[in-house]
């Protein structure tokens, strides 16, 4: 088949889907479908075919005029691209995406009122769109209205933010990431001193894996509000997240001296000590914790495992760790796993096997595996019951 132009593209797959699906099955959709197919492929000349096509059978089709002036304004013509968002609205005058869309054809046909018009029409109409209040932003700013600018790029910081702000989990950043550092960024080229812009883009450089960009934003917070506390224990998880231990540390006990409370600062400062070999800091560090937020498991399972370590191991108290961390969640497996570790340790095959039983029933597939290496479990090893477990 010679395909030297994109030019035939539309009728050689429009013949494909005719011989596949026969023509009563070629309806508006399935037009629009096609459309899409191209329109992805790069083929806008194509796609422009096939959203007409679905215009013709379907006149009242909203999506298909709607994708049929995106494409046009890919394939360069504004004024055709103009004309099918029109007629999108006057289908239906409440979808925003084709408000959206017109705005962003009159921008590049220089009508800038109009374009601005138009989104502002769109965000009336979705309050909660992201992209309206990005592009209104960047229009607003051409225009010169930089207060209006950045009141909507901070209005779109707000509508994306709401996952990359989650302040310990490493979730799996939003979609809109690369949205929200844009963003933060043309809101703090307008005005530099948002503090919590500033943590925005903090945060969510560091999702993206951008600690250096994150560590400088960070920075950027204290400068500004040096009684952060939240800024200096954020800049401690990102320090830990690059390496740099001691500069962690250093900023987990900056934290910790404006808010002494501050008892996630306290878990990270135990941590960080402790992968910088300090255990008997670690669990003086963890035991303080405790005393700001005694109901914490993580915080008990965490000074257990400490505890463990040969560097300072107390079996007994591990133990009793690990029993006020069941006590407060009875199904916790990681507590159940840690438990039996340390019945192990203490030559006790049968509590041993007890404890790794509930935390394999909890998750078969991850703490069979550890006990199979985990060397803890070296004084049990041989025992018949640990080996009909493993």
């Amino acid at each position: 088949m010679d395909m030297n132009s994109k030019e035939g593209s539309f009728k050689v797959r429009v013949a494909a889907k005719l011989k596949q699906f026969g023509p009563l099955l070629l309806d508006a959709t399935a037009y629009c479908n096609l459309g899409d197919e191209l329109q992805a492929s790069g083929d806008f000349k194509g796609a422009v075919e096939a959203y007409r096509k679905a215009t013709i059978i379907e006149p009242g089709h909203v999506d298909a005029w709607i994708n049929l002036g995106i494409a046009l304004l890919e394939s360069g013509d504004i004024k055709g691209a103009i004309a099918a968002q029109q007629k999108a609205i006057a289908i239906n005058p409440n979808s925003a995406y084709a408000h959206i869309n017109l705005g962003v054809a009159l921008l590049k046909s220089g009508n800038m009122p109009g374009a601005i018009e138009a989104t502002r029409t769109a965000i009336k109409l979705w309050p909660k769109r992201a992209d309206g209040w990005h592009n209104l932003g960047i229009m607003l700013a051409d225009s010169g209205d930089s207060v209006g600018a950045m009141d909507a790029f901070r209005k779109e910081i707000a509508i994306m933010s709401d996952d990359v702000n989650e302040k310990y989990e490493d979730s799996t950043p939003p979609v809109n990431l690369k949205g929200i550092i844009e963003a933060c960024r043309e809101v703090l080229a307008i005005k530099p001193d948002l503090v919590e812009v500033w943590n925005t883009f903090a945060t969510a450089l560091r999702k993206s894996r951008d600690f250096p960009g994150a560590i400088e934003a960070y920075r950027k917070v204290i400068a500004i509000k040096p009684d952060d506390a939240d800024a200096l224990h954020n800049l401690g998880v990102v320090l830990v997240d690059s390496g740099d231990l001691p500069g962690a540390i250093d900023a987990f006990r900056k934290a910790i001296a404006i808010k002494p409370d501050h008892a996630d600062a306290w878990l990270d400062l135990a941590l960080a000590m402790e992968d910088s070999g300090d255990i008997p800091g670690a669990i003086e560090t963890y035991n303080k914790a405790l005393a700001v937020r005694p109901v914490d498991v993580y915080l008990w399972t965490d000074l257990g495992a400490t505890l463990l370590k040969k560097e300072a191991r107390d079996l007994e108290k591990a133990k009793r760790c690990f029993q006020k961390a069941l006590e407060l969640k009875p199904d916790y497996p990681l507590a159940f796993y840690n438990m039996a570790c340390a019945h192990s340790l203490a030559g006790d095959a049968r509590k041993a096997v007890e404890f790794l039983e509930k935390a394999i029933k909890a998750n078969p597939g991850k703490y069979q595996k550890m006990a199979s290496t985990d060397h803890d479990f070296d004084p049990v090893r041989d025992d018949p019951w640990f080996q009909a477990l493993i």
